[in-house]
């Protein structure tokens, strides 16, 4: 005789348990039916119905053991856990085909890889905090043997500082990403994102020249999206970096539309390697760099003229332009004085003790070099163009998602250079995530923090050993739609 068996099925997401034990009348098979009610906990036979509570069912004897406290014990059932950004986060890598790329570079614990790379795209909170964060929301139930404590996230970003590691990574990732397309990247050299450094990246579009740590970027034309990173530490030869980088950039099959460099690379072999390459550039010099007065004799006076102001995002910038000799090849310079940055210098100067040991005729002449710098291309351009090719210059070097990510990865409290490879790579694959969720949102006009803060109260509650997704609200759908994204009802059987 064939033993009881126990059916589910489901209705709106929730989990319905029935026993069905077949017999045999006049030969014929039927099946007794016994409602046995909503299922609490499949693995352990918990079950609810009106007229018995909760109880324990055994299939094998047929019991029904009463559990009178199971109400009062809420470590039985699981909490509500915040679903929506998660969700979102992950589906923008699947769609992109990225998801199983990112989790291939670290085999040892791809769990904990992908949560790191969500929690880094869609949350605030310091690298300390992780644990916290994973434990309260769908990152747990979509990554479970994810170790996002601190000893964890450290092992994670050792692993992935090793060169080997982003070499290989590079290399399949470039291989879809660019899809043989050449001369689509920008190269951008940078300083080391570190929370010093703030003061000097955010009052000069050019790097402090005794700075030794770099950052070389580079960033697709068109979307902005993060193609290639490159940690460099002092003491540093700048043509040789320059040369190595290059030669790197063409095994991966990608070449550079425009590279955009502080005044470290202003040199002959510099110069020459980028001509000799064809690589377009643009390199800025702060007034009291050495090259300054050689390549231009302009003063600030003869630039503050009605016929060279051009005025972008509130903010006027004058610009004389000039056709100079780059070591012997044509090129041109541009002087340029942002009033708002000469103001904030300005404003600095005055209140610096050092200002006050100098004459008046010293005073001023100091005072005229605030807001004034160069910028050196090979190409010629309109002036006009230039403010808001400045704009953008400054926020890709400065890039204030890698400082940011820096400020609360030193709360890992780690000073292994690895760890901090790895932090830089995983910075990497989170801008990939966000500027992927950015593109696909400008039709909305919204950016990726009000985003991800409205599909933040999207929840998912434990339903048996399924997990129930809230409905989305319109201004959710909204996001969703532009994201191209549809949420399950239930997880997993819906994807």
């Amino acid at each position: 005789m064939d033993k009881p068996t126990i059916n589910i099925s489901t209705k709106n997401g929730v989990d319905y348990a029935s026993v069905y034990t077949p017999y045999q009348i006049s030969g014929r098979k039927q099946n007794k039916l016994v409602y046995l009610g909503r299922v609490i906990d499949k693995a352990a036979g918990i079950y609810r119905n009106k007229t018995m509570g909760t109880y324990k069912y055994c299939l094998e004897t047929g019991e029904y053991t009463p559990l009178t406290n199971y109400e009062a014990n809420p470590s039985l059932e699981s909490p509500s856990a915040i679903f929506g950004d998660v969700f979102v986060a992950r589906q923008v890598l699947e769609d992109h085909g990225l998801l199983e790329l990112f989790r291939s570079a670290d085999p040892v614990s791809p769990d904990t890889l992908t949560s790191y790379v969500i929690f880094r795209t869609i949350s605030s909170l310091d690298d300390a905090q992780a644990l916290t964060w994973w434990e309260g929301t769908f990152a747990k139930i979509l990554t479970p043997l994810a170790q996002m404590d601190s000893p964890g996230l450290r092992a994670c970003l050792s692993r992935l500082g090793e060169l080997t590691v982003q070499t290989d990574f590079f290399k399949r990732y470039l291989a879809r990403t660019t899809d043989g397309l050449r001369g689509n990247g920008i190269l951008i050299d940078s300083p080391d994102p570190t929370p010093t450094s703030t003061q000097n990246l955010e009052n000069a579009p050019s790097a402090s020249n005794n700075r030794k740590d770099r950052i070389i970027q580079v960033i697709d034309k068109k979307t902005r999206a993060p193609l290639f990173i490159k940690y460099v530490t002092g003491p540093i030869i700048y043509d040789d970096i320059l040369n190595e980088t290059l030669a790197q950039l063409k095994t991966y099959n990608l070449s550079i539309n425009m590279a955009v460099l502080d005044s470290n690379y202003y040199s002959q072999q510099c110069v020459t390697t980028l001509y000799r390459q064809s690589v377009p550039f643009f390199i800025c010099l702060g007034f009291n760099s050495p090259h300054f007065n050689q390549l231009v004799d302009y003063t600030s006076d003869k630039i503050v003229h009605i016929k060279n102001m051009h005025i972008y995002n509130d903010s006027i910038y004058y610009i004389a332009p000039h056709q100079i000799d780059l070591f012997g090849h044509k090129g041109y310079a541009y002087a340029v004085i942002d009033s708002n940055r000469r103001q904030e210098e300005t404003l600095q100067m005055v209140r610096s003790s050092g200002l006050g040991a100098l004459s008046i005729d010293e005073q001023e002449e100091e005072l005229k070099k605030c807001g004034f710098f160069l910028l050196i291309s090979s190409n010629k351009l309109d002036p006009a163009e230039l403010p808001p090719r400045l704009h953008r210059r400054i926020k890709d070097s400065l890039n204030l998602e890698l400082l940011n990510q820096t400020r609360r990865f030193r709360s890992l409290e780690s000073d292994d250079d690895s760890v901090f490879r790895g932090h830089l790579f995983l910075s990497f694959l989170s801008s990939i995530c966000g500027t992927n969720l950015k593109n696909k949102l400008k039709l909305l006009k919204l950016s990726n923090v009000e985003a991800l803060h409205s599909m933040h109260y999207m929840f998912c509650h434990k339903v048996g050993d399924k997990y129930m997704i809230d409905k989305p609200t319109p201004k959710m759908k909204k996001i969703l739609n532009a994201l191209g994204v549809n949420p399950p009802v239930f997880w997993p059987e819906v994807i």
